[in-house]
């Protein structure tokens, strides 16, 4: 998350993002906000990108983990091949 906010206005320029989030309001590092509903979700909507799908991967700790794919606004959902990336 923090080297997605990193990015700044630059983000208007990626079409699509995938990445690795926490479920449930858990954390696996202290201080780290990572959290798909409380952190990305919000965020994420409000710079013009859609949740696309996720799909759940481990649990490490006492942490689900899972892949998140994003998409920004503007693009067509018919043309992203996720398969293909």
């Amino acid at each position: 998350m923090t080297a997605i906010k990193s990015a700044g206005k630059s983000l208007g320029r990626v079409e699509r993002i995938m990445c690795e989030v926490w479920l449930g309001g858990c954390s696996s590092y202290a201080g780290v906000r990572n959290d798909l509903a409380r952190d990305w979700y919000p965020y994420m909507t409000a710079q013009g990108f859609t949740y696309v799908k996720g799909k759940e991967n481990y649990i490490t700790h006492h942490c689900q983990e899972a892949d998140a794919l994003w998409r920004r606004d503007d693009i067509d959902e018919a043309d992203v091949d996720w398969m293909a990336e």
